[in-house]
């Protein structure tokens, strides 16, 4: 189990690295034009996250500094993994969104009504990942379950993702 996590983390983390590579390969007028959109923090409100958590969460902050396209939210100042955590990276091209979904790596699932395209990745024993597409830009949004609370089953994980990424989506 502690196999498959660490795998699906370093998976996570090459197609988050990926976007950031191919996204500044590939930056042109438009993706200037959506300077608004490449602050992860500004796409949900304290109160979305909080309903989402189920627990008052600490305002959104980016998980490196610097580094507007990921930001975290948690009731956690030190974003302990026993607390429940949203994720949410954006990239501004599909690239990644496309590779991923087409990869097989990972089982996907579509989520209907949801920006212009988007999906489930489902890793096995892990908390879904809603990968979501509007027009030529990409966010992918996870909620983590923290070690200490009583899990949250994927469905319920899905559906607190489905609501947060439409708010999202709305400011995206």
């Amino acid at each position: 189990m502690a196999r498959h996590r660490a795998l699906s983390a370093a998976v996570f983390l090459a197609l988050f690295v990926a976007n950031g590579l191919h996204d500044r390969a590939a930056v042109d007028a438009a993706s200037l034009t959506m300077a608004a959109a490449s602050d992860a923090c500004a796409l949900l409100t304290t109160d979305e996250a909080s309903a989402a958590l189920e627990v008052k969460s600490l305002a959104g902050r980016p998980v490196i500094a610097g580094n507007s396209t990921l930001c975290i939210w948690t009731d956690s100042a030190t974003d302990s993994v026993d607390h429940r955590r949203i994720t949410l990276a954006i990239a501004n091209s599909t690239t990644s969104f496309s590779m991923a979904k087409a990869s097989g790596v990972i089982p996907t699932e579509t989520a209907s009504g949801i920006g212009d395209e988007a999906y489930y990745a489902l890793p096995k024993g892990e908390s879904p990942i809603l990968r979501v597409r509007k027009s030529s830009s990409a966010f992918t949004l996870r909620i983590l379950n923290g070690l200490k609370l009583t899990a949250l089953t994927v469905d319920q994980v899905k559906a607190k993702e489905a609501t947060l990424a439409k708010a999202a989506v709305a400011r995206f």
